[in-house]
């Protein structure tokens, strides 16, 4: 399979016809060890920590539960990285390691469908790597040219992606994206 990390991931995915949900996982398996075995450490440190506990509250339990039935990798995902139950955000957010929901806001949602399309909406930009791309657009320059750097309009389009990908997963939008 060749002696570079990347060996076997490429020929998994080139050869056969996996799903968007193995291809995720082998490539963050890969990626990680590979980061590991250089020295880096993959300890994250968050940047607010919990100030309530929902993991046993029926409407997140309900969420949850929707969202390992529509998209199962998400859910993992989510189930893994954990959430941080935290009024230092308005609504949902993430640094790219770890998922920061606004309780209050995540109770008064409309339906459980709803509650899952947040946490599936902030599972996806950790999997999309969304803030690290965006980082590397910034420190690249790319905007630059005709636009400055607006972190929002990138953000916006990659809400965009992300929610119409959620809404074909058959979650509920929620209203305002």
């Amino acid at each position: 399979l060749g002696s570079r990390l990347h060996g076997p991931v490429f020929a998994i995915t080139s050869c056969l016809t996996v799903t968007w949900q193995a291809r995720l996982w082998l490539n963050i398996t890969i990626s990680s060890n590979s980061l590991q075995s250089k020295g880096y450490n993959m300890q994250a440190i968050p940047l607010y920590s919990s100030e309530t506990d929902l993991s046993k509250h029926k409407c997140y339990v309900a969420a949850m539960t929707i969202l390992a039935t529509l998209a199962g990798a998400l859910h993992t995902i989510a189930v893994g990285r954990g959430i941080i139950w935290t009024s230092k955000v308005t609504t949902g957010a993430t640094d790219g390691c770890y998922i920061y929901i606004n309780p209050t806001w995540f109770q008064a949602l409309g339906s459980d469908s709803q509650r899952a399309f947040l946490i599936g909406h902030e599972v996806l930009h950790i999997v999309l790597s969304h803030m690290w791309r965006g980082s590397l657009f910034k420190a690249r320059g790319y905007f630059n040219h005709q636009f400055d750097w607006c972190h929002r309009t990138y953000n916006k389009a990659a809400d965009y992606i992300i929610n119409a990908m959620l809404v074909k997963m058959g979650l509920e939008m929620i209203e305002g994206g």
